[in-house]
């Protein structure tokens, strides 16, 4: 990051990993990674839609091929237009 300060200084720094990341400054546990997904997904997918897709993610190493297939979602109506441009981002 290079933050160019009124004066003209710049103030350069870099960090090689997130805050969050294992090796980061304050790694994320499950719970932590849990309630991020959830307060990313509830607004787009709705309660009920973020948490059938969670269940599901956290059974993963039990579920065969016709629970793979459920891994997906839909977002509510009319949420991923409304940022004026396709798509999640």
């Amino acid at each position: 990051m290079v933050v160019t300060l009124t004066h003209g200084r710049q103030v350069v720094d870099e960090i090689s990993v997130a805050d969050a990341h294992p090796s980061g400054a304050r790694p994320f546990g499950r719970d932590e990674y849990i309630a991020k997904f959830r307060s990313l997904a509830v607004p787009v997918l709705g309660e009920e839609e973020a948490e059938r897709f969670l269940a599901l993610a956290l059974r993963l190493p039990e579920l065969g091929p016709a629970g793979v297939l459920e891994l997906t979602f839909t977002a509510l109506p009319g949420v991923l237009g409304s940022a004026g441009r396709p798509g999640l981002f």
